[in-house]
């Protein structure tokens, strides 16, 4: 706690700088400047803030309990900053370089040298455009109020405003001077909103026509609809898709018009959407695809030349005949004959590239001169490396209390069946502390090592007609196998896996995960003391010794993810994986009637998961995140004899941790209002029912320094009475008081690449603690900064908590 006290002093005195200069920018500004220093609308109704805000045509400066520090920090840097001096010293290096260049007689020492010079020009020219490493990076230069853009963002609402169908909308503006700051205030007058009265398609290609009345019922326009801009662009689309599917190759959005009438009164308009023909033709030309070439490598080789091969219509063009012709013709959504459909051709465009065999694939479409309205198509490849070695070394911060190094090595073979499988071979190896399960004296040092090898297949194996379905899905069959070790003070457990996977994805969006078979061999040795400390629980009750027993654990698992953020963007979306197991199937269907097979433990159980997140923007560079996690496990069967209501392990739920509830070590939070009256929250607790519920305002500080303020709530539970752990059997009319709370702050160092994030949290509601003494957020204020012992922990991960 010593070192949380220093970081506090420092931060203390360094927060109190920032803000003695962050209460004065405003008196660097010139006599008729003032700073823009809030922007607010007012007097919308039915169109959201958002929609409106991202017509802003000035951004006030980033604020911060009601200061503008980040401006402070640009004045500071400009203070020390002098353009001539940073010219002069530009012009001097660029000399100096010339002169180094000129007298280089080697070529090799040439480009080095020139190479140097521009790295440092580009340093000194960004100097000179964007000033200092103060003005440029943490500091901001301050948004000076300008009317001509208030006008504009004005004119852009209001243009807004009309595309929504509120014709009859206006936007004014005030401006509030204070001092030297400006809060401009933009209100809304909305009015009612137009609707369609009618919808009429007026279409001179007679099959065209009917293809678009047979598919009405897609179009966004309905009568009676809001009149939106956006519905028609959204038409505009369908309909270009629509023909582009139907063997429209020329097609383009181009030959749509809209016809619009809103002065038919009681603020109803009336639409004609109008389909032209080519100029000089009486209708649009649809395309069949006569040839298909496939390029399997676009590649160049000087020593080979290329052979070409027919099959079912596809002619391959490849240097080594080291592929599967009827694979890649799964592959292909479109066929010799077929007539020229878009999506069709994004699909396969997408079921290539999922293959993990190609650096790129294009697909390119040629009109065929001798023939009319065909197409020929090619299909160009470039082959990734066929053998691969990836290395990968870092710090395992993930359930750890002291972060250890580990480190993964994997090699990989693409093809090497010739029928586009990926083999992977991958080692880890971790070294970490932990708090000992039943030594409290100290952290001790845990190892963990495995291997594991797996084949992945592109396509589903099931023996049925089945398979056929998911061809369009990019499918994948993977077979694991797999050798796990972990060593920790109380025991060393062994595992042996081996499983069947199935994976296919619908969308870009949405992914399917089915395991029909998961089988682990678990061998356990434990230390004498926590045998011992095993039987003490089993006298009391708790089974948990069956947990470590020698075990044959099979199951059944499968999971589904939805997620439609896209990576390096800021964006609303959502996030959502069910996930559903059923352990001991197989014993099951060997009819096994006590709780071993093979002289080893099996487990029944049910364990259902769900985890729910959502991203909503605030701002360009600000995001609220949110999660909720639900999950139960329960033994039946066997596994729930004789009062056993026993899992593997590995199978129950745990909270706590820089990915569960934060203010709480790792895994220690728990079940219900059990603590360990004499060891606290020293030892892992298991539960079989989790609930957690997270809040996250993530903000961009300055360049790659991004923080975050947060809220974690939630807990687990026991189904049962545990005589060793009173207070942890969950109970509808007490559970919402066992619910934890922990609040917090967090610095995350975003390289885009990685995400390095240091998260410290503190109990705020302790269901550990005695009934009256649960809210324990005035200990923080007592004794500051961090309250007392374990009150606060702090959270060190890789990428975001979720």
């Amino acid at each position: 706690m010593s070192n949380f006290k220093s970081i506090y002093y420092i931060l203390f005195i360094g927060s109190t700088l920032f803000f003695t200069f962050a209460c004065s920018p405003t008196k660097q500004l010139k006599e008729n400047e003032y700073l823009l220093y809030r922007q607010t609308i007012k007097g919308n109704r039915k169109i959201p803030y958002d929609d409106l805000s991202v017509y802003y045509k000035q951004t006030p400066n980033r604020k911060f309990l009601g200061t503008t520090p980040y401006v402070a920090i640009y004045y500071l840097g400009k203070r020390n900053y002098d353009s001539l001096k940073t010219a002069n010293k530009r012009d001097s290096i660029a000399k100096k370089y010339d002169q180094k260049i000129e007298a280089a007689k080697k070529p090799k020492k040439r480009r080095r040298l020139e190479d140097r010079k521009e790295k440092r020009l580009e340093v000194l020219n960004k100097n000179l455009k964007d000033g200092n490493w103060l003005m440029r990076v943490p500091g901001e230069k301050p948004v000076i109020y300008d009317s001509a853009q208030m006008y504009l963002t004005e004119k852009q609402m209001r243009y807004y405003l009309h595309s929504q169908g509120y014709f009859l909308s206006d936007v004014t503006s005030d401006a509030d001077t204070s001092g030297k700051k400006i809060s401009v205030t933009y209100k809304i007058h909305e009015g009612d909103y137009y609707k369609i009265k009618s919808i009429k398609y007026s279409i001179k290609d007679k099959k065209i026509d009917s293809l678009v009345m047979a598919n009405l019922k897609d179009s966004p326009l309905k009568v009676n609809n809001r009149y939106k801009e956006s519905d028609v662009s959204d038409e505009r689309e369908r309909l270009t898709k629509l023909l582009k599917d139907k063997g429209y190759f020329d097609f383009s959005r181009q030959y749509i018009f809209f016809k619009l009438d809103s002065t038919i009164g009681n603020k109803w308009i009336t639409m004609e959407i109008l389909i032209q023909n080519p100029s000089g033709q009486d209708s649009h030309n649809q395309y069949t695809i006569s040839q298909i070439y496939f390029n399997t490598d676009l590649s160049p080789r000087k020593e080979k030349t290329r052979d070409t091969l027919e099959y079912r219509g596809i002619h391959y063009i490849f240097y080594d005949k080291r592929f599967s012709k009827k694979l890649l013709n799964s592959k292909l959504s479109f066929h010799p004959g077929d007539l020229y459909n878009q999506s069709k051709i994004q699909i396969t465009q997408r079921q290539l590239g999922s293959m993990d065999m190609y650096r790129f694939v294009n697909i390119n479409f040629e009109k065929n001169k001798d023939s009319a309205q065909t197409l020929t198509a090619f299909i160009n490849t470039s082959p990734l490396q066929k053998y691969q070695l990836t290395q990968e070394y870092g710090v395992n911060v993930g359930q750890a209390l002291v972060p250890g190094p580990f480190g993964n090595i994997t090699i990989r073979a693409r093809n090497f069946l010739k029928g586009y499988e990926v083999y992977e071979t991958s080692f880890r190896y971790a070294i970490d502390g932990q708090y000992g399960f039943s030594d409290t004296t100290g952290v001790f040092r845990t190892q963990e090592y495995g291997v594991n090898t797996s084949v992945a297949f592109p396509q589903i194996f099931i023996p049925t007609q089945l398979r056929f379905k998911f061809k369009e899905y990019a499918p994948r069959t993977k077979l694991l196998t797999g050798y796990n070790f972990v060593m920790r003070p109380e025991y060393t457990r062994q595992t042996i896996r081996g499983a069947l996977t199935y994976s296919w994805m619908p969308s870009i969006f949405k992914q399917y995960n089915v395991s029909p078979i998961d089988i682990n061999i678990i061998n356990s040795v434990k230390s004498t003391n926590f045998t011992n400390y095993l039987a003490k629980l089993d006298s009391s009750g708790n089974k948990l010794s069956v947990s470590f027993r020698p075990a044959f654990v099979t199951s059944f698992n499968a999971y589904f993810v939805y997620n439609n953020s896209e990576f390096g963007k800021i964006k609303k979306s959502k996030y959502f994986k069910p996930f559903v197991e059923i352990g001991g199937l197989i014993p099951a269907l060997l009819r096994q009637t006590d709780s071993t097979l093979f002289g080893l433990q099996y487990f029944e159980f049910i364990r259902l998961n769900s985890d729910l997140r959502f991203y909503r923007p605030v701002g360009k560079t600000n995001v609220i995140a949110t999660r909720i996690n639900a999950g139960i496990a329960r033994p039946f069967g066997n596994s729930a004899k004789n009062g056993n209501f026993v899992l593997p392990y590995e199978k129950y739920f745990f909270a706590g941790g820089s990915n569960s509830i934060r203010a709480w070590r790792p895994r220690r939070l728990g079940p219900g209002s059990w603590k360990d009256p004499i060891n606290g929250y020293k030892f892992e607790q298991p539960g079989e029912i989790l609930l957690e519920a997270s809040l996250e305002y993530r903000f961009n500080i300055f360049s790659f320094f991004d923080g975050a303020v947060f809220a974690d709530a939630g807990n687990t539970w026991t189904f049962n009475y545990d005589e060793t752990r009173p207070g942890s059997q969950f109970k509808l009319d007490s559970f919402y008081k066992q619910i934890a709370l922990g609040i917090g702050y967090g610095i995350r160092l975003n390289f885009s690449f990685l995400i390095l994030r240091f998260d410290i949290g503190s109990k705020i509601y302790d269901p550990g603690e005695p009934q009256g003494k649960r809210f324990v957020a005035p200990k923080l204020i007592k004794y500051p900064p961090f309250g007392i012992s374990n009150q606060t922990a702090l959270n060190i991960g890789i990428g975001y908590p979720f």
